[in-house]
């Protein structure tokens, strides 16, 4: 009987830069739910979406985005893509935000990205909807365990791995990122707050070595809700770029956009890439 059947549940997905937010939408389609989507970086939808589905505002817009969420009965929501730190005087508080705002405001604009998205998160709990992983929908953007490709990594790369796995997650103790290049288990350099590709493009291998290498992981302590560890195609294509042999990426909290082609492009550039579990490499 139709009152036995479960309806679809009512989807919010807060959607920033970058490819996963679309991928994510196209899945909950799939999965016959009903998606509301709050855009932030201007993205057109070309109907993949309804028109009265879609909110285009700013991530300030805090009430605003409740409200959307609200009327649509949203109970579920997801916060996916990347966001940029606005300048203050960028600012266009709604009235109704504006209360909320305050109390995030602080965190986004003079403390680590993790502070912020806690409040975030909690303001979405306190809202009366549940704060959802994109992993809880896509499983299988999670990158799997173990060598993913053609070209192995190097002799020794246990130790090299141990070693930088050390310094990263001391690195991600303090907020600061989750990335960075290594040579042997030595550091060439850390991310900071613009990212993995700036890190990447800003250094460049001086010599041919089979030891170099970038290990992305997510903070110890990191909510897996919100800006789990991703690497894509454009990752892979500046390490080859700069002459780096490796790619080392956490499995099973890492997103890995367009798998397929990240480990094609990998293996005509002559780049590993290797899933691992951290435990395994605890010294």
């Amino acid at each position: 009987m139709t009152k036995d059947l479960k309806l679809p549940d009512n989807v919010g997905v807060i959607a920033g830069n970058g490819d996963i937010p679309k991928i994510l939408v196209d899945e909950l389609r799939r999965l016959n739910r009903n998606v509301y989507v709050v855009e932030l970086s201007g993205r057109d939808w070309n109907e993949t979406v309804p028109k009265n589905a879609i909110l285009n505002t700013y991530p300030e817009k805090v009430g605003q985005i409740f409200s959307f969420f609200k009327k649509n009965n949203v109970k579920e929501v997801v916060l996916i893509g990347g966001l940029s730190r606005p300048k203050i005087t960028d600012l266009r508080p709604d009235l109704t935000g504006l209360i909320i705002l305050i109390k995030i405001l602080v965190t986004f604009l003079f403390r680590g990205d993790d502070a912020l998205l806690r409040s975030l998160a909690g303001e979405i709990r306190a809202q009366g909807m549940t704060l959802k992983s994109i992993l809880d929908y896509v499983p299988d953007l999670a990158a799997p365990k173990g060598q993913m490709t053609s070209h192995s990594a190097h002799k020794g790369a246990q130790r090299d791995i141990s070693a930088a796995i050390d310094v990263l997650k001391d690195h991600g103790l303090q907020d600061k990122g989750q990335a960075g290049l290594f040579t042997g288990g030595n550091v060439v350099a850390l991310e900071d707050a613009r990212g993995t590709l700036a890190l990447i493009a800003n250094n460049k291998v001086t010599e041919a070595d089979e030891n170099s290498f970038l290990l992305k992981v997510s903070k110890p302590h990191q909510d897996l809700r919100l800006d789990l560890p991703t690497v894509g195609v454009e990752t892979v294509r500046e390490l080859v770029k700069k002459g780096y042999s490796g790619l080392v990426i956490e499995s099973g909290k890492t997103l890995m956009v367009n798998r397929e082609e990240m480990i094609a492009q990998a293996n005509a550039g002559g780049l590993f890439i290797l899933g691992i579990d951290i435990d395994d490499y605890r010294t």
